[in-house]
């Protein structure tokens, strides 16, 4: 199914009208805030409670472990996105029927919403959290511009595969009655695979050399390893081809399970 024209003022007004509904609910963001900033603290005790007397694990400071926790559980704050629930919803009330007759793709419209949201995160808690975590344990800095710009791209590269692979588990709801348990393996899966608990360096190599090749990595041990510089220039190009490729992969199959879901609605007459 093609995508439907959209210009950029009507993206970009979703995107904002999203930012201005997420103001609304404050005091849920800050509980979620709140529970991020205690969990930062936690990992970051657990890590250093584990590392104990050592200097280095698997080629890996404390100052690095801890700003790889760090980094990471802000990141997860930009990255939150509930669009299965949001889809979910639609599809069992009906309303996804009336999506299709609105004249913007029905994709573009849940990344503009789900990027209005992410930008409210970013700015209100990815951010704030990030401060006082660096002013509180200390971070390790990119040890250069080009690494930081580098870190940001693959950010914004992270964020479209965890739409995409999101919005992929939500368009399974065409098909089944119930998402949790998807949603939940979706969730174990991007949890541990992509470096979000556990740098992919402490996998066995095998698994690890796996793993470099899934997506997963992109989100967060990716980023990481820019951020705090510990991938090779050199090897930038190759790492950040295959996130591009992976994101690329991930669209098309997103289309084409998109197609099959229009095509079953159609059939049943919704």
């Amino acid at each position: 199914m093609k995508l439907k024209p959209a210009g950029a003022a009507a993206v970009l007004a979703l995107v904002s009208r999203r930012f201005q509904a997420s103001v609304t609910y404050r005091a849920s963001f800050f509980v979620s805030f709140l529970g991020n900033l205690l969990f930062v603290y936690v990992m970051v005790s657990i890590w250093t409670a584990l590392y104990g007397a050592r200097h280095t694990v698997q080629s890996m400071t404390l100052a690095e472990m801890r700003t790889y926790v760090i980094v990471a559980n802000t990141l997860r704050l930009f990255f939150t996105m509930p669009l299965e629930a949001n889809v979910e919803a639609r599809i069992r009330q009906g309303d996804i029927a009336l999506d299709m007759l609105k004249p913007m793709d029905f994709q573009l419209m849940q990344y503009a919403d789900v990027l209005g949201r992410s930008l409210f995160n970013l700015v209100a808690g990815t951010v704030p959290v990030l401060l006082i975590s660096w002013f509180a344990f200390g971070l390790v800095l990119p040890p250069s511009p080009a690494y930081l710009g580098l870190f940001l791209v693959s950010v914004v590269i992270g964020h479209a595969m965890s739409f995409l692979l999101a919005f992929i588990t939500a368009i399974v709801g065409f098909w089944t009655t119930d998402l949790w348990g998807v949603v939940l393996l979706k969730t174990a899966l991007l949890q541990f695979f992509s470096g979000l608990v556990v740098p992919l360096t402490f996998f066995p190599p095998a698994v690890a050399g796996v793993l470099a090749w899934l997506p997963f990595q992109a989100l967060y041990y990716v980023p990481q390893l820019l951020c705090m510089g510990k991938l090779p220039l050199v090897q930038v190009p190759a790492v950040l081809g295959l996130q591009v490729a992976w994101l690329l992969l991930l669209f098309a199959f997103s289309r084409l399970l998109w197609t099959r879901a229009v095509r079953k609605l159609a059939l049943q007459g919704g």
